[in-house]
């Protein structure tokens, strides 16, 4: 199967009945995981930020241990800030992606492989953990993923590229795609 042939069975596609499941999926770093995902459709990370916005302003997340509570309250502000930013199309980020069908879309730096987007992670069971590098990540920064975490925004996927090489099988809208791993 290449990346031509996956093209032409989404193009078939009429739907995905909302969910991808993956089956051994190989990412850079060298994890194995059977994912299952769930196309939020063109708004899904909005209403993924809305949501996460209103719980962080409501004050429905806990502090971890180990976080100072003013780099704390600095990542609540500073997130809160970026989300709103977001909401308001502020970021001036480039979309480099063309729609295909449904959620899947082609990369113009990427040939013809497709790329699913705007996707949640519904469930990830990692068979294999891949190398991870060391991070020398500031507090400040250390204390924003933890807040993400306990957020609906922390299950957003922006892009997942379905390169052949990289899963052994993809399954939705009753179809299935082998890959070559």
């Amino acid at each position: 199967m290449n990346a031509t042939e996956i093209r032409n069975i989404v193009t078939e596609a009429r739907t995905n009945h909302g969910f991808i499941a993956i089956t051994r999926y190989r990412s850079d770093s060298g994890r194995i995981a059977n994912v299952t995902l769930q196309p939020l459709g063109p708004d899904g990370y909005h209403n993924l930020i809305r949501k996460s916005l209103e719980q962080v302003e409501n004050g429905d997340v806990e502090k971890p241990n180990g976080i100072d509570q003013s780099v704390w309250n600095e990542a609540i502000k500073s997130q809160c800030e970026s989300w709103k930013k977001t909401l308001d199309g502020g970021h001036d980020r480039k979309d480099k992606f063309s729609k295909e069908n449904k959620a899947f879309y082609v990369h113009e730096e990427q040939g013809d492989t497709i790329t699913v987007r705007n996707v949640r992670i519904i469930r990830k069971d990692v068979l294999v953990e891949g190398d991870q590098p060391s991070t020398k990540s500031r507090p400040l920064t250390i204390a924003k993923r933890l807040l993400i975490g306990q957020t609906p925004a922390y299950y957003y996927q922006g892009s997942f590229k379905l390169d052949p090489e990289k899963f052994d099988k993809i399954k939705f809208s009753g179809k299935q795609i082998d890959g070559e791993g």
